[in-house]
């Protein structure tokens, strides 16, 4: 029997994986099937999945080669490719867990108003042991794509993959994920796309857990990587400019001065520069772009003092 919603699993780590699946086979409503991608690793995945058996609808295939590693979005969309006949998508990560009435409360918003392209789930943050650490701040009934991209931006909201089911044709039609190195902002970006025309509705009651690990978490204070994100973040940014004309110039040139900011403590001036430039320089959307990318270079000194100070004392 074929059911409207599939569940992704790309799938690469295994240490919370049987947790991932115990919280699928506690699902008060089943109508789903489970579509595990397993990127190319030496972990039997396979051995853990068959203890499942008969529990969780789930089909599960081995890439030869690991993609996730140097193309997240190419992992993505080969394990989308993977399902069947499903109206709905369900992107996991391979240690997200659910509460037990999740899909139950799918189905019944689905009843109430089937209408939007894009649902949500508010969440709960939890640790490897599975304790709530904390709860991410709620999403309005219905948020709009611009209101969501200025509130992540601005660190008002959390966003995480697995807070989202998408229905598939519109996914399809829109040209699917949007593509950034290291997939940075990729599922944000795609999130807005999909909520454009109806917006973002969020389906209360029950809550995801994303999990806060050593397994998932990038050290911050990586330079090379930093440099790297801070660059992804201006041609985010520069997407969000060009797709949204009402997200404002200043909206713009504030989301990135305060990502700017927030790197100084561990990027040098020099290290800063080619992302002030490649955001600010080549941006013909931005009024006064240059004149803005001259002061804060001329300024980054002063902001790389301010910003240690305030970390220092806090």
């Amino acid at each position: 029997m074929s059911f409207p919603l599939a569940i992704v699993v790309p799938a690469y780590k295994l240490q919370f994986f049987s947790r991932m699946l115990d919280s699928l086979a506690a699902q008060t409503d089943k109508r789903f099937t489970l579509y595990v991608g397993i990127d190319g690793v030496d972990a039997d995945f396979e051995a853990v999945a068959a203890r499942y058996a008969g529990k969780i609808p789930m089909v599960v295939h081995r890439f030869a080669d690991n993609m996730g590693g140097k193309d997240l979005v190419g992992q993505w969309h080969r394990c989308i490719d993977m399902i069947a006949d499903e109206e709905w998508i369900w992107l996991f990560s391979d240690d997200d867990m659910l509460e037990s009435g999740c899909v139950e409360a799918f189905y019944r918003q689905l009843d109430a108003d089937g209408s939007f392209d894009l649902y949500h789930y508010n969440v709960n943050i939890i640790d490897s042991c599975d304790n709530i650490i904390k709860s991410a701040t709620r999403f309005s009934a219905v948020m709009g794509a611009l209101d969501f991209l200025k509130r992540k931006n601005s660190a008002a909201i959390d966003s995480f993959v697995v807070e989202y089911i998408f229905r598939r044709d519109t996914f399809e039609r829109l040209g699917r994920f949007e593509q950034f190195d290291m997939a940075w902002g990729s599922d944000i970006a795609t999130w807005a796309k999909l909520g454009r025309e109806k917006g973002i509705a969020t389906i209360d009651g029950s809550r995801v857990l994303w999990r806060s690990s050593d397994a998932n978490i990038t050290p911050s204070t990586d330079r090379p990587g930093l440099m790297r994100k801070l660059s992804i973040y201006a041609d985010f940014l520069i997407w969000c400019r060009r797709n949204f004309q009402d997200y404002g110039d200043w909206t713009a040139s504030y989301h990135m001065l305060r990502m700017i900011v927030h790197y100084t403590p561990y990027l040098s001036k020099n290290d800063a520069v080619p992302a002030i430039r490649r955001f600010y320089d080549t941006q013909p959307l931005l009024r006064y772009a240059k004149l803005q990318s001259r002061l804060i270079i001329a300024a980054y000194p002063l902001l790389r003092r301010m910003r240690s100070l305030i970390h220092h004392n806090s």
